[in-house]
């Protein structure tokens, strides 16, 4: 597919005049940006995802389900930044025909899209809104705001390629090989059940109450171990004693406390502090 087969809106791929959404490969690769652009954007997004794979030492949660000949990923992923904040992200696929029923893959279905990211919330929801490409059953967990007001200042061009939630999600399916329906049914998705995806499923205002709830806590933090660090060595080995003992995981000052089963390791580090 050339760019002239693309319409002027960012969202729908326009084939012999007719509109038809788009597949989620078709979301990643604009066909606005050279090819080569494409490719560093995806290197930068998987740079990303893979620390945080790091950070939590795991790969984000997945779950699928099956609702008809559609299929529903459900992906719990962590923010890039902040630690326990994570951001339900669900991608419906549906087939186009009959023949992409029969197919291997889902790569040829076309997607809807939600996401309770902030990012995705001040800068494309109201685009995908009006576009039809948000999933209808999930919008009752985001603000009428959000929904209805045009992101004028945020998003004016209303683009809505590279949320990085969607770029996360594919780069997910990409790594575990889950456009391959084989595959897929080895995860032994589950019948689709409304109430247990909304059971999954925060507000986009619990997440930011959480966003907001982690961003004082780590300030808090900051300061206390600023605080420490001025006091005189003594003194901070006693708090460090103290600190660990309440919170062995949470060590600050000089010492660096690790559990282990049957008895605690400790190991000193001379002149230098834990930085967050």
């Amino acid at each position: 597919m050339t760019e002239s087969d693309y319409s002027d809106s960012a969202f729908y791929v326009k084939k012999k005049g007719a509109k038809v959404l788009m597949t989620l490969l078709e979301y990643i690769n604009d066909p606005k940006l050279a090819n080569q652009t494409n490719r560093e954007l995806m290197q930068s997004y998987t740079n990303k995802l893979n620390d945080i794979i790091i950070r939590e030492n795991k790969m984000p949660e997945v779950a699928i389900y099956t609702k008809g000949d559609e299929y529903w990923f459900y992906f719990y992923i962590p923010d890039a930044k902040l630690k326990n904040v994570k951001y339900d992200v669900v991608l419906q696929f549906i087939p186009k025909n009959d023949k992409q029923i029969t197919n291997k893959t889902i790569s040829e279905y076309e997607v809807k899209f939600f996401s309770n990211d902030p990012g995705f919330i001040y800068y494309y929801c109201w685009c995908f809104n009006k576009e039809n490409m948000l999933i209808d059953s999930l919008k009752f967990k985001l603000n009428e705001l959000a929904l209805k007001q045009e992101p004028v200042h945020t998003n004016p061009d209303h683009n809505l390629r590279m949320c990085k939630s969607f770029y996360f999600a594919y780069l997910v399916m990409h790594k575990l090989n889950l456009f391959n329906k084989e595959n897929i049914a080895m995860m032994h998705p589950a019948k689709y059940n409304q109430m247990i995806i909304n059971g999954k499923i925060h507000t986009d205002a619990s997440v930011r109450h959480k966003i907001d709830t982690t961003n004082k806590i780590n300030r808090f933090e900051r300061k206390v171990e600023k605080k420490i660090q001025k006091l005189p060595s003594e003194i901070q080995d006693t708090v460090d004693k103290i600190v660990n003992t309440v919170n062995p995981s949470k060590p600050t000052g000089k010492s660096k406390t690790t559990r282990t089963v049957g008895q605690t390791k400790t190991t000193k580090t001379v002149g230098k502090t834990r930085k967050r």
